[in-house]
Formats: C-alpha cells, sequence, structure tokens
C-alpha cells in the first residue's frame, strides 16, 4: 500500500491530499498546548514509529520530508511534531535563552509516543530523532527523570548534532541513544558532546564523530547564520557523513523497533 500523508485532528485521521500542517492536533497532557502532526504511515502492517524533531529555525519542509521518506523506505512510520506553531514560535537560533523549549517539548513528546501506541498501524514502539534543538529534546528524552508516562513511551532515541550541554552530565540515560556530531560544529560543540560521553550516566550510549563536518550535515545546501552565539557560524552539507549516518541510524532502528 502506498505512503499517504495524513494528519491527526482531535483524535481523527484524516488523509491529506498536499503537505500542509492544518489545525492543532494533540493535546499535550499536563500543559495548555497541542502538537501539530504531520504523519507518514503505512497502514498495510503494524510498524515501529519514528518521531522526528525541529531544529531552531522550525520545520525545513524538504528537509523533514526527506527524513520521513526515508524513514518510510527501511520500514518504519515517522511523524513530524511541530511544537513551535502552538507556541507561537518560529526561528529561535539567534536567541539567547531558548534552551527553555527543548525541556518544554518534552511532554509533547511523551503525549505524541503514547497516542502513537494505540493507532492500529504502530507495533506499539516508539523512537524519536532530532536535530540540533530537537537533538538536544531527544537527549532530554533518553535521560529524562523516569515516570510512569515516560518509562513507557520511548524505545531509543538519536540526536543529530545538538549541544551537550554542561547540565546533562549529571544525568543518565535510561533508554537507547545514538548521537551524531560534526567535528567542526560551530554551533554545538563536539567537544561538549565527548565530555558528555565520558560521565558515569552516558557511558554506554553510542556517539559518533564525523571528521571536517559541520552543522546541519544531512541538508542539501551550506552558508552561515548568526548563531546563538551571536556570530556567523557555518554549516553545511557532507554526503559521506551523511550517509553513514543514516546507515547508522538504520542498525540503531532495527535493534530498538523491531
Amino acid at each position: 500500500m502506498s505512503i499517504r500523508r495524513l494528519l491527526f485532528v482531535f483524535g481523527l485521521v484524516m488523509p491529506l491530499a498536499a503537505w500542509a500542517w492544518g489545525d492543532p492536533t494533540v493535546a499535550v497532557e499536563g500543559t495548555k498546548y497541542e502538537a501539530k502532526l504531520n504523519l507518514f504511515v503505512k497502514e498495510d502492517a503494524k510498524r515501529g514509529t519514528v518521531l522526528v524533531f525541529q531544529a531552531g529555525d522550525g520545520i525545513r519542509d524538504m528537509h523533514y520530508t526527506e527524513w520521513a521518506k526515508y524513514l518510510n523506505e527501511i520500514g518504519y512510520n515517522a511523524i513530524v511534531v511541530n511544537s513551535f506553531d502552538t507556541r507561537g514560535l518560529r526561528n529561535i537560533c539567534p536567541v539567547r535563552g531558548n534552551r527553555s523549549y527543548s525541556y518544554d517539548s518534552v511532554p509533547d513528546a511523551i503525549s505524541v509516543a503514547h497516542w502513537v501506541k494505540k493507532q492500529e498501524w504502530s507495533n506499539g514502539k516508539v523512537d524519536a530523532i532530532g536535530f540540533s534543538l530537537g537533538g538536544i529534546t531527544t537527549l532530554l528524552l533518553a535521560s529524562h527523570e523516569p515516570d510512569e508516562a515516560y518509562k513507557t513511551a520511548f524505545d531509543g532515541v538519536v540526536a543529530y548534532y545538538p549541544t551537550c550541554r554542561e547540565e546533562m552530565q549529571t544525568r543518565k540515560t535510561e533508554i537507547p541513544l545514538q548521537v551524531h556530531i560534526g567535528s567542526i560544529d560551530e554551533w554545538a560543540s563536539a567537544d561538549r558532546c565527548k565530555a558528555l560521553q565520558a560521565t558515569e550516566g552516558f557511558k554506554s550510549s553510542e556517539f559518533n564523530y564525523y571528521e571536517n563536518t559541520h552543522h546541519l550535515f544531512d541538508g542539501r545546501s551550506g552558508g552561515s547564520a548568526i548563531c546563538y552565539k551571536g556570530v556567523p557560524c557555518a554549516y553545511g552539507p557532507n554526503k559521506e557523513a551523511n550517509d553513514l549516518s543514516r546507515e547508522r541510524v538504520k542498525a540503531f532502528l532495527a535493534r530498538t523497533l523491531n
């Protein structure tokens, strides 16, 4: 059966003729917010599902669409989670103090994950993959203070070029974690991720470093933009790193979702 784009609206799954965000979707338990979803779902069998979390510049349609299609190609459902619109946010990359969003998006992720598990097309297993700011979200998911809702939400998470904050060094991973970051990333920092990897709480996680590789190395175009440091920071694709990282993601998902 062909892949259909779907939108979840107030509990109803509806086919869409074209890419669209539509109205607010899943209510986030314990908050005043909702998360908008774009679903890429194969309905012919029960499959594992991957939630995709955005970078600080909001939803880059082509980037996340390509990732969702890739996840479909290797046998999984994909859901792009948009937590910006319902919070009135757009591009928060240059904004100092934007770290609160990463924490705010954790309950979004948990609520959507529990919704997924109830769907007919789900095999009951859910992973998350995040990019840049979304990568911080997935790091937090991997080391979230466990409660009953969290314990049963995710089977594994992947973080692409996250900022490995010092405050995370006191945390401990509770689920499988895979990290991908370039050695010359000016937005995040490979050295910070190495420091996090060396801590007792993250020593069992998988960290992958790519030489001569910038931020957004899995994207289509490169350049520079004002980052949180208030100065231009480079970003851009690296095909070799992208291809290798995708193979590693594929192997990781095979272990956690099947």
